[in-house]
């Protein structure tokens, strides 16, 4: 229901700001997918009334993370929006009941996806981290209590050993082609467009990049209790 809350203020802020605008119809706001951890949104360009209200101390909202992602042609005014990587991606995690306004330090071109934390998923396992055995192609960008986010990347033609997955929000950062292997020895191809949002579960995996370009994403995981 909090999730719910959220989209519906920062809808009707969107909605109230462009009343009178040109421009406003332009403006993409659209939810992903929802289940029973995460709502996942997508505001795509143009933003040019991009002032959203995602709570405030009267209102219970759940934490989420925000990622932006840049066009070629955007340049962040700031660095409030979070932790940045070397591509202009930027991470910001927000707690309950944070108040938290877009301004002019917010760019007005680019895609944010917005990923509500709801419910804590159960424990599974998780002996095999790619960060720590696979460091040449997982990157922690920011890390909490509730969440980590990875930038994954592989070079064409490079793989990675068999590791363990938590529940994770994917999004690509670019185009890309893979070969999935699971523990029982059957493989999968997976194909990617840059700014697909995805949902992967829990399990173990081993990854190869099949295509002839880098394989990126950013990869929201979610911690168990």
């Amino acid at each position: 229901m909090f999730s719910e809350i959220r989209a519906t203020v920062v809808f009707a802020v969107i909605f109230a700001t462009c009343i009178g605008t040109p421009l406003c119809s332009a403006q993409q706001f659209s939810v992903k997918f929802d289940n029973e951890y995460v709502t996942t949104s997508v505001t795509l360009p143009p933003r040019e009334h991009p002032t959203i209200i995602t709570g405030s101390a009267s209102t219970a909202i759940d934490p989420f993370v925000r990622l932006y992602f840049p066009t070629a042609s955007a340049t962040p005014k700031s660095e409030a929006l979070g932790r940045p990587n070397d591509k202009g991606i930027r991470v910001t995690y927000f707690s309950s009941g944070d108040l938290f306004l877009s301004d002019s330090s917010e760019p007005e071109d680019g895609q944010f996806v917005d990923i509500d934390l709801k419910s804590i998923p159960p424990k599974t396992t998780f002996k095999d981290d790619a960060v720590k055995s696979d460091k040449a192609h997982n990157e922690i960008v920011l890390e909490n209590d509730r969440v980590r986010v990875v930038r994954i990347h592989f070079a064409p033609g490079e793989s990675g050993p068999m590791v363990d997955k938590r529940p994770r929000v994917i999004v690509a950062v670019t185009d890309s082609q893979a070969t999935v292997t699971f523990p029982d020895g059957h493989s999968e191809p997976r194909e990617m467009k840059a700014g697909a949002v995805s949902f992967g579960n829990a399990g173990r995996q081993a990854t190869k990049n099949t295509g002839t370009t880098p394989l990126e994403n950013i990869v929201v995981e979610l911690k168990s209790k």
